[in-house]
């Protein structure tokens, strides 16, 4: 669903959008050997385009030797490793306050990188984590960017401290986020610091174009940023790659299996916290129901003390085909993230497989309602304890729709939204 800005009809003469373009795609997240959900969604949205006759040349990180990690993105237009991004810590950890010096620089350093790539191009189209890149950038060039995360708003990307949702207005408690009880002299300056990084971000925001993969960011922007009326917004769900979720499918439907969790391994995303009360919630309907557990990062170890090989298996990083092979084999799918998830991939994927997919009523979450094959597929909780009683319940489930037969009547894949994409390319 695409929401016109104000001021703007958002409405393009039907032939235009058959007409070629030549797009220049840009993320710094492009390529990984292990890519997340940004990554993923620029790739899959570039390979859809470019498939549907448009000429896409896409700025990725110098970060990789760029053949393994492409093969594993998947991606099939030419590409050109130039964003270089490194030494840019300037150890704000350390020194206890967040400096706006750094996202100036970083986002000037890669509006330079794209000033010397962009000529020629109808659209220059920016999935990254540097809101405030169009600030350098000339108005008259045709630039969107894609908010995929909270970093518009929030300087961590994810308005998430000491285990709760962060709704904090005052810039001076961001310091909370680098120290547990940060002095006057750091506040002040963090303070002062992520203030002038929204006042940028919001100047940006009103310069140019801008797409929300949720309603949710779009509301967090506007509370935090203001200024919504002077600026050219719209919201277009993200969305799955159906081809690939088809090839993971096999050729016979497969026996379903425990049930599933998948995400990066911190605090933000819940999965240690609700593996540790799968496994203690002792004896009940589903106390033979195991847990299946795939992701890497910070709380690696927890999740490795906490598997016991039946009740919780810990199967490690994997491979996105694997990790789709695993949710077809599931029963269902528990997504237990704490923080407000701005538009969960692994939730959608899941739905567009069939499965029910238990998770937490917050975040962009209860959009991806809309975009369900059956009633209640998509369950709602309070707490992660209603998601262990509810799993506890569910040891005899089956999915109602098969994976094969769900996927063709999923109607949110990437080609589906192309053409939004391309009115707000030509709005």
């Amino acid at each position: 669903m695409a929401i016109a800005p104000s001021g703007h009809s958002g409405q393009a003469d039907p032939r235009d959008l058959a007409a070629p373009m030549k797009i220049l795609m840009v993320s710094e997240d492009v390529p990984q050997p292990n890519p997340g959900g940004l990554a993923r969604h620029a790739v899959v949205l570039s390979n859809a385009l470019m498939r549907a006759g448009h000429e896409v040349l896409f700025l990725g990180t110098d970060a990789f030797p760029p053949e393994r990690p492409r093969e594993a993105t998947r991606l099939e237009c030419p590409f050109r490793g130039v964003i270089t991004l490194r030494r840019s810590g300037w150890k704000e950890r350390q020194l206890g306050f967040f400096n706006y010096a750094k996202r100036w620089y970083l986002a000037r350093r890669l509006a330079r990188t794209i000033i010397q790539h962009c000529a020629g191009f109808d659209v220059v189209h920016y999935h990254g984590h540097h809101p405030s890149v169009g600030n350098f950038l000339p108005e008259t060039l045709n630039f969107v960017q894609t908010r995929h995360d909270q970093g518009a708003d929030c300087v961590t990307n994810l308005r998430f401290r000491r285990g709760e949702v962060c709704n904090a207005l005052d810039a001076r408690e961001c310091a909370g986020c680098l120290r547990d009880h940060p002095n006057a002299l750091q506040e002040t300056l963090s303070g002062a610091s992520v203030a002038a990084f929204r006042r940028a971000v919001s100047a940006a925001l009103q310069r140019h174009k801008t797409i929300h993969v949720s309603e949710l960011l779009q509301r967090n922007a506007q509370r935090v940023l203001g200024g919504a009326e002077a600026r050219r917004e719209w919201v277009i769900h993200n969305f799955v790659d159906l081809q690939a979720l088809r090839e993971a499918i096999p050729a016979e439907d497969p026996q379903e299996e425990g049930f599933l969790v998948v995400g990066r391994l911190d605090p933000a995303k819940g999965i240690a916290d609700f593996a540790a009360r799968w496994k203690s919630a002792g004896a009940g309907a589903g106390a033979s129901l195991p847990l299946h557990v795939v992701g890497d990062g910070m709380e690696r170890p927890r999740i490795e003390s906490i598997a016991d090989g039946a009740r919780v298996v810990y199967h490690g990083q994997q491979p996105y085909k694997r990790v789709a092979g695993m949710v077809i084999r599931s029963r269902f799918v528990v997504v237990p993230s704490l923080w407000e998830e701005p538009f969960g991939t692994t939730t959608l994927e899941s739905l567009a497989l069939g499965k029910t997919v238990l998770a937490l009523d917050r975040g962009g979450t209860p959009e991806l309602r809309r975009h369900a094959l059956y009633e209640n597929q998509l369950r709602l909780f309070d707490s992660l304890e209603g998601i262990v009683a509810e799993a506890s319940r569910m040891a005899s489930h089956r999915s109602p729709v098969a994976p094969r037969a769900a996927v063709s009547r999923f109607r949110w894949g990437v080609e589906d939204a192309v053409p939004d994409i391309l009115r707000v390319y030509r709005a």
